[in-house]
């Protein structure tokens, strides 16, 4: 991937414990534009003196903190963006691990694509030093019109792709995912999303899919991944009576699999 040219700024939504957040400003580091890229932390409560130094040390002028005690995840996200440089967007939780140096550098190339909305690669959970599951997007799995228009929808296993793929998904994770920053301000950002949910994920996919963008995960490169709840499989697909076939135009089209329609 030729480089993105354009600024990346990692957005890191900090709401319980602080603790993993010196062991990401780590990987953040190593990245191969560790040195160009702006971190900005967002956190529910002021940073520990010896973690403030840390970011310093490693991203210095290239670093800031808001601290808002109220704010929900999401909201902790869009403070970040309001801080950040326009460019590219890159919201990584506290407990994502990027053993691979190229990680940022893919993301923010794919991420800078006029036609591609955000973008993600593999996340495998690790737990007790094995993986335990592999996460690589949502796609549509049936679309119910039973009652109010609705769709189900399931994670793609990365282990199960071929390496190197880059495919169009309905969503992809809030937990690693780059996105344009003129790009989250044309859809709301990210406001309402309380945690690492899939419901929380599937809900951006959707709003950047109805504006007519597509979302991309790629199995080029695996990132490591806190442990993800479940997914809620269902989700509604309006919040009114009825849905417009251009809405449905550019939901199928911007996603990989659709199995059962009812």
């Amino acid at each position: 991937m030729a480089p993105s040219g354009l600024p990346v700024s990692v957005l890191v939504p900090v709401t319980g414990a602080t603790d993993p957040v010196r062991a990401l400003l780590d990987t953040l580091a190593t990245q191969t534009i560790g040195a160009d890229i702006e971190v900005v932390i967002a956190s529910a409560a002021a940073l520990p003196a010896s973690l403030q130094t840390t970011l310093a040390d490693l991203f210095p002028g290239r670093h800031a903190q808001i601290v808002d005690p109220q704010a929900s995840r999401g909201g902790l996200v869009d403070l970040a963006a309001t801080r950040a440089r326009p460019g590219c967007l890159v919201i990584c939780d506290p407990g994502v691990r990027l053993p691979n140096p190229r990680t940022l550098a893919l993301l923010s190339a794919i991420a800078a694509d006029p036609h591609v909305g955000s973008a993600s690669c593999s996340l495998a959970v690790v737990r007790q030093g094995a993986v335990q599951a592999s996460v690589c997007g949502h796609v549509v799995s049936g679309v119910s019109f039973l009652g109010l228009p609705s769709l189900t929808f399931e994670r793609i296993d990365g282990r199960a792709l071929v390496p190197g793929a880059a495919l169009p998904v309905l969503a992809v994770s809030l937990a690693l995912l780059a996105i344009r920053s003129e790009v989250l301000a044309a859809v709301g950002g990210c406001g309402a999303a309380e945690g690492l949910d899939a419901a929380a994920d599937v809900a951006l996919g959707l709003r950047l899919a109805e504006a007519g963008f597509t979302n991309i995960a790629t199995t080029l490169v695996t990132a490591l991944a806190p442990d993800l709840p479940p997914p809620r499989r269902a989700h509604p697909l309006v919040a009114g009576p009825g849905i417009a076939p251009a809405t449905l135009d550019r939901l199928f089209a911007t996603t990989t699999v659709v199995q059962r329609v009812v």
